[in-house]
């Protein structure tokens, strides 16, 4: 009897391996397969339902999130703003005397949809054309003196998102936001080969010139080897054509960034105000200084808050993500700023319960690599943001949508999947919300840091976490 009750004291002391302790064998087990293995590997799982931990992996942990930390700006956002919210961007006159106006000045907003994907398809022009027809529909159709675009809803009329590597700064997925933005502020660059012997034709379009373009390339004869060389400058002021053009290649166009888009802005209104009827004979001028507002004499509206984001999130468009990152501190301090969204940032994750030293705050979008976030503060966001339903239909989905359209799509995990994905030189990741067989939801993030072998090779053991995670 003594032997019966001192073996059943020895079981009581004797620790059982949990469900959640056999997941994370698992999940390390799976992280440390072949080239993975180097990485290092964060995990944090939870059942949104109890609130029980499933996968705990190096969870207090800070990694880099790369693009994830785009769901960062996309909650700021959504607590900012409603779904349906537009923004507003009007023009105001200090007088108007019939169909003269003067002291006019367009507000920016710093509303980023002034882009095809979010217009319908028509360029950002138009929508400063809707804004000249605004003016010329409420009776305005001479405007005396100079025109003032009033910037100061940003600190700086086109601020540099910090520690951005230099060479970012000329690829076309690193457009800088602006007060007012155009096209994600991306200028076509037409690039077709004339005759043999000739530079090949390249052409940005009329307007303001949104760059110096260098050409030092040649057309090649018909069949020969393309070698042609488009490189932007990291200032975005230049663009260096070099190599050879076959004589038969098709024409194409680049996306290049633009070094000055308020100087692209302040042409195109120009010409807007002159294509609306409306007699204009002063300067455009850019003021950074807040300026009074008067009668307002036209405005318009942007697309709503939720297509933005959803945009944003389902293609992991940095530029977008920059421009609502600001958009968040211009919402709460009335003037945008990094060092405000860092601010507004903080305040956030204080809100939910997050410590301060389990995130460092840099970009909106993730291409800082000074970006630093564990997976427990990324799942205490997407336990505060689950029944914020704009937010989570943003999100790409398994084998239907977005960056997830080709992942995750077999084992019947099509549709059950809502994350965002992201991935830089030496950092993969996932976050987001699982369903599983059982209808049991969960939150995860999973997050791998310095690695030396492919990015497919993480993304496949990042997609069996998550299978492991679907089939609790």
């Amino acid at each position: 009897m003594v032997r019966l009750l001192a073996a059943c004291l020895l079981l009581l002391l004797v620790p059982v391996a949990s469900a959640a302790g056999a997941l994370d064998a698992e999940v390390r087990r799976i992280s440390e397969k072949g080239g993975a293995g180097r990485a290092l590997w964060g995990v944090y799982a939870v059942d949104l339902k109890t609130g029980k931990e499933l996968a705990a992996l190096n969870d207090d942990k800070l990694f880099i999130p790369a693009s994830n930390r785009k769901v960062v700006t996309a909650a700021l956002v959504a607590r900012a703003f409603k779904g349906d919210e537009r923004i507003q961007t009007a023009a105001t006159a200090a007088e108007v005397s019939g169909a003269a106006a003067s002291g006019v000045v367009v507000h920016a907003s710093g509303d980023p949809s002034w882009t095809p994907a979010l217009t319908g398809g028509r360029p950002g022009r138009h929508m400063l054309d809707r804004l000249s027809r605004s003016i010329a529909e409420g009776g305005v159709r001479r405007i005396d003196g100079e025109v003032l675009i009033d910037t100061s809803v940003y600190e700086e009329a086109s601020p540099i998102p910090p520690a951005w590597r230099w060479d970012d700064f000329a690829s076309s997925y690193a457009s800088r936001p602006s007060a007012i933005s155009l096209d994600r502020n991306l200028a076509g660059l037409r690039i077709e080969p004339a005759r043999a012997g000739e530079p090949a034709r390249a052409d940005a379009g009329g307007g303001e010139a949104p760059f110096q373009i260098v050409n030092t390339s040649t057309t090649g004869r018909a069949g020969s080897a393309p070698t042609l060389q488009v490189v932007a400058s990291p200032s975005g002021d230049s663009v260096h054509l070099s190599g050879s053009l076959p004589a038969d290649a098709e024409p194409a166009t680049r996306s290049i960034p633009m070094g000055d888009p308020m100087a692209v802005v302040r042409g195109e209104l120009r010409a807007a105000l002159q294509r609306a009827g409306i007699e204009f004979s002063g300067p455009v001028r850019v003021a950074d200084a807040r300026q009074p507002r008067g009668k307002v004499i036209g405005a318009i509206e942007g697309s709503p808050m939720a297509d933005i984001v959803r945009e944003c999130l389902q293609d992991s468009d940095n530029f977008l993500a920059e421009s609502l990152y600001l958009l968040a501190s211009a919402r709460m301090f009335q003037r945008a700023s990094y060092r405000a969204s860092h601010e507004a940032e903080a305040r956030y994750w204080k809100r939910v319960g997050v410590p301060e030293d389990h995130f460092l705050a840099s970009d909106g979008s993730g291409l800082s690599r000074e970006n630093l976030v564990t997976p427990r503060a990324l799942v205490a966001l997407l336990r505060d943001m689950r029944e914020t339903d704009w937010f989570v239909d943003a999100l790409p989905v398994s084998g239907r949508s977005g960056t997830l359209r080709y992942r995750l799509s077999e084992n019947g995990l099509a549709g059950r999947v809502r994350a965002k994905t992201g991935t830089l030189d030496t950092a993969g990741a996932l976050t987001g919300y699982i369903r599983t067989a059982s209808g049991r939801e969960i939150a995860f993030a999973v997050l791998a840091n310095h690695h030396t072998c492919s990015s497919n090779t993480i993304r496949a053991r990042i997609d069996e976490i998550v299978e492991l995670l679907a089939r609790q």
